[in-house]
């Protein structure tokens, strides 16, 4: 997924500057969450994996990296003041790097709960 996504940035990119990065955000952001998407819909069935790893690689083409979105970066960085940006930005990176940090143990805690 993610050398999909390294060659997916540049085109990316550029339809963001021809149809304006709002609407890329909201097309990088359906297809990023398609795999969840398949499995609420298909659950953890042979063609409910067999369509979440199609999806997985087709979320590659968001452009998304294990550091976030550089789509929704550019979006960042063209609605926000000048003087704001890189305070916003780094909110953002530490949000991705939150989540990587304690979204495996809040699945664990989930788990748990729910007797699995």
């Amino acid at each position: 997924m993610y050398a999909l996504a390294f060659f997916a940035i540049g085109p990316l990119g550029r339809i963001g500057d021809r149809i304006g990065n709002q609407s890329t955000v909201a097309f990088a952001t359906l297809v990023l969450a398609l795999p969840s998407y398949v499995l609420l819909a298909w659950g953890p069935t042979a063609l409910g994996l067999a369509l979440w790893s199609v999806a997985k690689v087709v979320s590659g083409l968001s452009g998304s990296s294990l550091t976030g979105s550089p789509v929704c970066y550019a979006l960042i960085n063209e609605v926000s003041a000048p003087a704001d940006v890189e305070a916003i930005l780094g909110m953002a990176f530490a949000g991705v790097s939150l989540f990587w940090m304690l979204g495996g143990v809040a699945g664990i805690w989930i788990l748990r709960a729910a007797g699995d």
